[in-house]
């Protein structure tokens, strides 16, 4: 699922437009939730800023994954 919200003033880069929004975010198969990220309009990609890869982070060892 995911919800875009405002433009953002760089580009993606396959040349589309960065909007913020919330994405659900799963890495090998583990469910973290709702996280806010970047998305391009063109190609979908979801970018998660540094803030939210060390939250991940820290769930991450807190399991011991």
């Amino acid at each position: 699922m995911t919800k875009m919200t405002y433009l953002l003033p760089y580009p993606c880069s396959c040349g589309g437009t960065l909007k913020k929004g919330v994405a659900s975010v799963e890495f090998f198969g583990i469910d973290f939730g709702l996280r806010s990220c970047e998305i391009c309009t063109r190609c979908g990609s979801e970018y998660l800023s540094d803030t939210v890869l060390m939250e991940i982070e820290k769930e991450v060892k807190k399991k011991k994954l």
